[in-house]
């Protein structure tokens, strides 16, 4: 090894929370989308409302009202929560048609005496343990410290999905990243759009729970309730509820060409 290669790696997680477990023992392909329910021949569609900052940064009246709106459009929702969010899940995104996820997003960089690669990862809800050095060995992971959290947790980089992602995404796929940097680098989203992901909306920088909680209810009342396309509500929801006010930060989006 190149003992002048010096390789130094920093996770700061900002501003949201971690992840939930998915229990996908009747699709392991990944691949499926569609239930039908148990009283009528309707196909649902199914959804993922993964909440990671349910201990930390709780808003039960927000997350309920996300539920309701989903349940409404027709969804099977499904809702996962703190230290149920595990690589698993990660794994078996592919099953769900709309995620949210409600996570610690978190920013590092490696740096060599050629050059600095900027990164970006999502927080798993697990707490860190000798058991994932050899995946963080093979840089699928990272060890993330969320600010103001004495604890670390397994966080997720674009190698990850890159490797360990089951099936393809449906058709009309969508990713709300509600957390901090989850728009940090494009690299997360340019690999989920390779595995037929359609859109991934985020932030590029730190956003606060409040904030992050009020747009994302403005965003799907309107996509749902007043049928607005997805772009489109993004902007409205920048215009009507402004940037975090900490932060300065607004949502963003990208769609798949």
């Amino acid at each position: 090894m190149n003992k002048v290669f010096i390789a130094v790696i920093i996770i700061s997680l900002v501003g949201i929370a971690a992840f939930w477990i998915y229990s996908w023992q009747n699709n392991a392909s990944g691949e499926t989308h569609e239930t039908e329910s148990p009283h009528t021949s309707e196909v649902r569609q199914k959804a993922l409302k993964a909440d990671g900052l349910s201990t930390g940064f709780p808003d039960p009246k927000a997350l309920q009202e996300w539920k309701e709106i989903l349940e409404e459009a027709g969804y099977e929702v499904i809702v996962l929560e703190g230290d149920q969010v595990n690589l698993t899940l990660y794994e078996h995104l592919t099953q769900y048609d709309l995620i949210i996820l409600r996570v610690h997003g978190g920013i590092g960089k490696i740096t060599t005496p050629l050059y600095t690669v900027k990164f970006n990862a999502l927080f798993t809800g697990v707490e860190w343990s000798n058991e994932y050095e050899s995946l963080r060995n093979e840089g699928l992971i990272a060890r993330g410290h969320p600010f103001f959290i004495n604890k670390t947790y397994v966080a997720v980089k674009k190698e990850f999905f890159a490797e360990k992602l089951v099936g393809r995404f449906s058709n009309n796929s969508i990713m709300i990243v509600a957390g901090c940097f989850g728009l940090y680098t494009e690299d997360i989203w340019r690999v989920l759009s390779s595995r037929g992901l359609q859109m991934y909306i985020g932030w590029k920088g730190e956003v606060t729970p409040t904030h992050m909680d009020q747009a994302v209810t403005f965003l799907i009342r309107h996509v749902f309730q007043e049928k607005i396309e997805w772009g489109d509500a993004v902007y409205l929801t920048n215009k009507n509820i402004g940037p975090d006010t900490l932060s300065g930060e607004t949502m963003d989006f990208r769609k798949h060409r």
